[in-house]
């Protein structure tokens, strides 16, 4: 305890000074505090004692300061626009690797159109895009085998924004004639109007062949009729059997340009149990025996 301290030999009770100390040292604070008050004022006494009992009009200074208070509160609410947001719907499909000018101009379309469907994908699909953005845009097969591990509720959702794309995106979506090598095949247009494609004559073979895609480039025709002629020579039952498993998914696969991977992708909403099934059996077939001849597809 510092109660108490020895000067030479006497006893010094110190609490009286150090209560004296102390309440300096409050008088002190309260003048000082009460200086700050009224220099904060601007040396006006917000005092209820004056005559009347009324409070003392505030003087020009005092008015000022408090309308550039209010003024600056109420600025701080104003709305301000808001730069972050694009222009554009703010949904960004992922997009496979060398896109050509017509698929960007098509995948443009469905954001800004399809926002609602396109969010829903983008939730049920992440697995889906993930695969896919490795997927070069030509390869398909490469796609038939991302869709092949999506889950139902990621078809169905695919199958939505493919839906949107052909109600809102028709034009922007449609392969042109000559779309960076995309002609038009008169063998695909002939394969669109009927069921499945018949071989072409002199090739030796009679069997059906699985639809293709519709405006193929150059080399998807020449990989799609090489893939189709071995699998007469090796897969015919499995083709036969995915053919009637698949109607609906042919018939959806072979109104989609091959260059419009979101309709194609679309597609997956139109298989059934069973034609997976049908679908995985041939690609196990072609895999065995038409592993050149089908790559790409």
């Amino acid at each position: 305890m510092l109660s108490f301290a020895n000067h030479g030999n006497r006893s010094v009770n110190l609490l009286p000074l150090l209560a004296a100390l102390a309440a300096g040292v409050v008088a002190t604070g309260c003048l000082e505090a009460s200086s700050s008050s009224k220099a904060k004022d601007g040396g006006v006494e917000a005092s209820h004692k004056d005559v009347g009992g009324s409070t003392p009009e505030p003087d020009a200074k005092s008015r000022s300061d408090a309308k550039a208070t209010v003024d600056a509160a109420r600025d701080s609410k104003s709305p301000v626009a808001d730069t972050s947001v694009p222009v554009d719907s703010g949904v960004v499909i992922p997009t496979c690797t060398n896109p050509t000018a017509n698929q960007v101009a098509c995948t443009t379309c469905v954001e800004q159109s399809c926002v609602s469907t396109v969010s829903t994908a983008l939730t049920a699909c992440a697995a889906f895009y993930s695969c896919f953005q490795k997927c070069d845009c030509s390869d398909t097969a490469c796609v038939d085998t991302c869709l092949s591990k999506a889950p139902a509720s990621c078809t169905t959702a695919l199958g939505a924004v493919a839906a949107c794309e052909k109600s809102s995106c028709a034009s922007a979506c449609e392969a042109p004639a000559t779309d960076a090598g995309h002609a038009k095949d008169a063998s695909a247009d002939a394969c669109k109007d009927g069921g499945a494609c018949k071989a072409p004559p002199g090739d030796g073979g009679s069997a059906a062949w699985i639809p293709n895609c519709a405006s193929p480039s150059a080399s998807q025709s020449s990989t799609y009729t090489a893939c189709s002629t071995c699998d007469q020579a090796h897969c015919e039952s499995d083709v036969a059997s995915a053919l009637t498993s698949c109607t609906a998914y042919y018939a959806c696969y072979k109104a989609c340009a091959c260059s419009d991977l979101i309709c194609l992708a679309g597609c997956s909403a139109d298989s059934t149990a069973a034609c997976a099934v049908a679908g995985a059996t041939l690609s196990g077939c072609q895999t065995l025996n038409c592993a050149l001849e089908c790559s790409g597809l």
